[in-house]
């Protein structure tokens, strides 16, 4: 099986830091899942979702500076391109 960009096994799964989203409207819930949805259903590029997510969750949700936010994307690119190339 391949795992993606980074694997988590199950005896880590605890140990993730997820946010609370249960303040989130559920409009803004409902409309981030259709989407979601629609872009895996058609395949689209996932940086398409990620860049709403990063948007709705962490900037306007979580008040995460877009700044952070682009070094957590260059962390994701890095680990993404390093696992591809090894892949080679």
């Amino acid at each position: 099986m391949d795992g993606g960009v980074l694997e988590i096994l199950p005896t880590e799964a605890s140990n993730i830091l997820l946010p609370n989203l249960e303040k989130l409207p559920d409009e803004i819930t409902d409309n981030l899942l259709k989407v979601i949805n629609e872009n895996v259903k058609n395949n689209c590029d996932i940086r398409i979702t990620l860049d709403l997510i990063d948007k709705e969750i962490l900037n306007k949700y979580l008040n995460i500076s877009y700044d952070d936010i682009f070094k957590f994307r260059e962390i994701w690119e890095f680990m993404s391109n390093r696992r591809l190339e090894r892949g080679k």
